[in-house]
């Protein structure tokens, strides 16, 4: 005789390296959660310290997966091939899940079919009174919501769907096609630019998430900076930028990036090819911009931000 298992109301996928001093407190606060019915699923990704006899223990409260080092994108989306819920929330093992955030998620998602995937609010540590959504743009409605039917003008001018935070369905994953692992890093930004064209997207003025801060963390990196200026480029070299004002918001983010670039690797140095990409980058800008940013990859570091 076989027993149906019930289908679990969200699944957390919770992708992990080397942050054994940080997970526990991190898993406790998904376990945590008042929802009905969770699936938690933490994915190892080669870690060399106690991560797996910390993850033991857990044994029977999650399911965990185990593979070579092989970075974030790739280790979250081997747990979303795994789970069984269809609804995915993404979670940093070094972050604190704040109380309610699964339930209004998901209760959110059924009650609006049309929306792709829900963000909630962030609280960052040190920073804890800060309304993020609110600071980079958001206005919410009486309800705390804010729905984007057409979100990737919005999406491009700041990336609001921070996957500490988010809350999404997982057959719309999949059909977007995940990760693009071509990219070192910012492979979720690239995925919400991908999604934005096609799904709408929302916002809820909830804390969901208490982040932890790194210095040097690798969403502030130069490797993310050139990825992020690749992405830009593709963006406007694909041709399908539906207006005139996404056009000019894009190459304003070309300009301020490439900027950034110059100034970061004429101080800190980067690959060797930095110079041609910034160059290759350029083009899409106007001339002016293109004289000051040639000057910056020939000048003194000194010199450099007073051109750049």
């Amino acid at each position: 005789m076989t027993t149906d298992v019930p289908t679990p109301r969200v699944s957390v996928i919770v992708p992990t390296h080397n942050r054994a001093t940080l997970l526990t407190e991190s898993l406790d606060s998904v376990l945590a959660q008042d929802v009905a019915s969770l699936e938690l699923i933490v994915v190892d990704d080669g870690s060399t310290d106690d991560t797996p006899q910390l993850l033991a223990a857990y044994a029977d409260r999650l399911v965990a997966l185990r593979q070579t080092n092989q970075g974030v994108a790739a280790a979250t989306m081997a747990g979303i091939y795994q789970a069984k819920s269809p609804l995915i929330a993404l979670h940093d093992s070094d972050d604190r899940m704040l109380s309610g955030r699964l339930q209004k998620q998901c209760d959110f998602l059924d009650a609006n079919p049309s929306v792709m995937a829900v963000a909630g609010n962030m609280v960052f540590e040190g920073n804890e009174q800060t309304n993020y959504l609110q600071s980079i743009g958001i206005e919410f409605d009486e309800h705390g919501e804010a729905i984007f039917e057409r979100p990737y003008e919005r999406v491009v001018a700041r990336n609001f769907m921070a996957n500490a935070a988010s809350c999404f369905r997982r057959e719309a994953f999949l059909t977007a096609g995940g990760y693009d692992l071509s990219y070192r890093a910012v492979q979720d930004g690239e995925f919400w630019f991908r999604v934005a064209r096609k799904w709408s997207l929302a916002c809820l003025n909830h804390p969901c998430t208490w982040v932890r801060v790194h210095n040097g963390s690798l969403s502030q990196s130069t490797a993310a900076l050139e990825c992020k200026l690749r992405l830009y480029e593709r963006e406007i070299a694909s041709g399908d930028l539906r207006t005139p004002s996404i056009r000019a918001l894009i190459i304003r983010r070309l300009r301020y990036l490439t900027r950034e670039y110059v100034r970061r690797c004429s101080q800190s140095g980067c690959s060797d090819n930095w110079r041609e990409l910034a160059r290759q980058v350029a083009r899409h800008v106007s001339l002016v911009d293109r004289l000051r940013l040639e000057l910056g990859t020939r000048l003194p570091t000194g010199l450099v931000n007073w051109v750049c």
